[in-house]
């Protein structure tokens, strides 16, 4: 990718209007003139500090970012971020269940859904029928 970025720098700051010029000339407006000086400017940059130049997906990026973020607060070594939905699926049952007295239509669905679970012997109403939709969604 570093070769195919050099390659296209290198054509534009020559005078050279292929695809990649010309759609970067439409996306960022820019005389091609104008567009042929940046591109010589850039690829004199990245020449001076070839070393630090640098190509990657989005989520090596982050993982970069993150990493750099963990060690600044001290968390040195390899540390993988999780995200437990759990806890947050269960904090908006809760929310849901504190809101559900000031409106009807909830309090309805939620009286309907424990009659529903009692009827079929499954007990009442819990974070995990709250819940079990969410989960198939996460």
């Amino acid at each position: 990718m570093k070769d195919r970025i050099m390659r296209e720098l290198f054509s534009i700051s020559q005078g050279q209007q292929n695809h990649m010029a010309n759609t970067l000339q439409k996306e960022i407006n820019l005389p091609f003139d104008l567009m042929q000086q940046q591109a010589r400017k850039a690829l004199a940059l990245i020449l001076h500090d070839y070393s630090r130049f640098a190509v990657s997906t989005i989520d090596s990026f982050m993982q970069r970012v993150v990493q750099a973020l963990l060690w600044e607060v001290g968390e040195q070594g390899g540390v993988d971020i999780q995200l437990d939905p759990q806890p947050i699926l269960e904090h908006a049952a809760d929310n849901l269940l504190d809101f559900a007295p000031q409106v009807d239509e909830l309090m309805k669905w939620l009286t309907s859904m424990g009659q529903n679970l009692m009827d079929e012997g499954k007990g009442s109403v819990s974070y995990t029928h709250l819940t079990l939709p969410t989960k198939r969604i996460v």
